[in-house]
């Protein structure tokens, strides 16, 4: 038996647009909604504020460089790169997705020009969520923080659907994620096995991503709720993840992983009661 522990996972695009800073304030992006969980573990909203450095309001489709702020309020200063641990790989992860829960992105930003920048394709319009994740290197704070901003002058923005049907099973190129019929509460953790194959009949590859078979966010269906969850077993074309759910309610689920040469995001949707 193989036992597998999970990292975050990694997408990384070129840059090729570069937004205008606005001046902030040091309250300014607060957040009061968003809430995050890394494995079980409550991460605090309200210790390290995000301050974007592009007009959130309209941002215009395209290569887009998001730029940001990250000041800690319990340590009353900015976060640089010397001020944060590596966490599976990287100082900070950035998680986007769109209000409808079809667009996703998972990257890494690198500290530079004195703030946080990574360069993200963003061609549809729509309202989005943003959050940034990582851990303070002083105390070993985990934090997870949030903002919204708006998407301009692309395709046209999907439609926002209120309650996600139950989709268990989904597919990138040949490559087949299904998750077990398991009830899944509310407060307490929940454990499902995820199972791997491929639409052509052939074993799926599965080789580490960043030390992990596979790594799953889990949104609800209003977007306020991050549930950042690792597997903690792997067997075969198996593996089991134990999360942890805040409410009643649908919530989208991505599954990345590696299948031979090819790095998989499979989205699907699960109820939880």
């Amino acid at each position: 038996m193989k036992r597998v522990l999970g990292h975050l996972a990694l997408l990384s695009f070129a840059a090729s647009m570069t937004l205008t800073a606005l001046p902030v304030k040091a309250d300014e992006h607060s957040d009061g909604h968003h809430e995050g969980t890394i494995d079980g573990e409550s991460t605090p909203a309200d210790r390290v504020q995000i301050h974007p450095m592009f007009n959130a309001a309209a941002v215009d489709a395209g290569m887009v460089k998001v730029a940001f702020h990250l000041y800690d309020k319990t340590l009353k200063q900015t976060l640089d790169a010397e001020s944060v641990d590596i966490t599976h790989a990287a100082k900070v992860h950035v998680i986007i997705y769109d209000a409808s829960l079809q667009e996703y992105r998972h990257v890494h930003p690198s500290f530079q020009n004195g703030m946080w920048e990574v360069d993200v394709p963003l061609v549809q319009d729509g309202n989005y969520h943003l959050w940034t994740q990582g851990k303070v290197k002083a105390d070993g704070g985990l934090w997870s923080t949030a903002l919204e901003f708006t998407v301009v002058n692309g395709e046209a923005a999907h439609p926002q659907i209120e309650n996600l049907p139950s989709v268990l099973s989904g597919v990138d190129g040949i490559s087949q994620v299904t998750l077990s019929n398991e009830t899944l509460v509310v407060a307490d953790a929940s454990t499902f096995t995820l199972s791997f194959s491929r639409l052509d009949g052939t074993f799926p590859e599965l080789s580490p991503y960043l030390g992990a078979l596979a790594h799953l966010l889990i949104v609800d269906s209003q977007g306020d709720q991050l549930v950042h969850a690792h597997p903690v077993e792997g067997y075969g074309d198996k593996m089991q993840v134990t999360a942890w759910f805040p409410h009643a309610g649908s919530y989208r689920l991505w599954v990345e992983f590696n299948d031979g040469d090819f790095h998989r995001i499979v989205p699907l949707s699960i109820i939880v009661n």
